[in-house]
């Protein structure tokens, strides 16, 4: 695929503006030189969204099955007598909203006990028992309260962290460069029950294995510290639009410039871009597990 740097782009960039030294140095002018940098990062996420960065992230699902058989998201209510669930297993899960007392018990195990108190919100609980067994959740306390997503998992898992939620959803905290969504697929099909919800994305937890979602991608940051011989991730035709951008900011400083030649050739480039665009560029491919379940 080809690409261009941001030294190249910066040559190309004061050859415009007829800034261009003969030495080593793309200009002698401090004050352009220490604006380029700036300047070609606002231009690249610009045009990143008219040509957009094809990217993907890989999600793995794989829920353990529920020892309790209980429904996800089924809800359940206690008022003053003890609810109590049992299942074979080393790994607990579950949620509750208001004041409770729930009790964790296993045979040669000393009693967890939790004390709930928020009632604004289902708070999740759980956790990792030194031994596989039979758990007995009970829950109890005084008072009138909600939980759900109760379950018990005979799986060793790594750290409490990597527990999975007991949800029909399962919710993904979307990369950092993430700018639109483009689509998700499962099994090389694409899927269209999920949720997108600010930043997050929802799938449903039935679907066991590897969802890929494929999104639009901001640029890589340019800023004061960027080398010279980064390559930026434009496709060719918007790279070529760059240096027209940058040599009319410049100039704009400038009373003595006439700027809006520049500015017009940028503009009218970025119309054809805009007319021309095609979303199956070469994709550039990040694969990367997210684990926030």
């Amino acid at each position: 695929m080809y690409t261009m740097t941001l030294g190249q782009l910066k040559q190309d960039a004061v050859k415009l503006i007829d800034e261009f030294s003969s030495s080593s140095e793309i200009t002698d002018d401090n004050d352009i030189k220490n604006k380029l940098n700036s300047l070609f990062n606002i231009a690249q996420i610009e045009l990143s969204q008219i040509s957009k960065i094809n990217s993907q992230v890989s999600l793995s699902q794989d829920i353990p099955v529920n020892a309790l058989g209980t429904e996800q998201d089924d809800l359940y209510t206690h008022n003053k007598d003890d609810i109590t669930f049992t299942g074979y297993g080393r790994t607990y899960y579950f949620q509750v909203k208001g004041i409770a007392t729930i009790t964790i018990k296993q045979d040669g195990m000393e009693d967890i006990v939790i004390e709930n108190n928020d009632n604004t919100q289902f708070a999740t609980y759980k956790g990792i028992l030194d031994n596989a067994g039979q758990i007995t959740i009970v829950f109890g306390g005084e008072y009138y309260y909600s939980f759900r997503n109760i379950a018990i998992y005979d799986a060793k898992f790594s750290g409490v962290s990597t527990i999975p939620a007991y949800q029909k959803w399962l919710e993904y905290t979307l990369p950092d460069d993430f700018y639109q969504l483009n689509y998700v697929t499962y099994r090389g099909s694409k899927l269209e029950d999920y949720k997108k919800l600010g930043g997050k994305i929802l799938i449903p937890s039935s679907y066991v294995g590897e969802v890929v979602v494929n999104y639009f991608k901001y640029p890589t940051l340019i800023d004061d510290d960027t080398p010279d011989d980064f390559e930026l991730e434009l496709n060719p035709e918007a790279l070529t639009i760059l240096p027209y951008y940058v040599a009319s900011d410049v100039l704009k400083s400038d009373v003595s410039a006439n700027y809006t030649a520049f500015e017009a050739k940028y503009n009218a480039k970025l119309e054809i871009l805009n007319t021309t665009k095609n979303d199956d560029d070469n994709s550039l491919s990040i694969i990367q597990i997210l684990g926030n379940i």
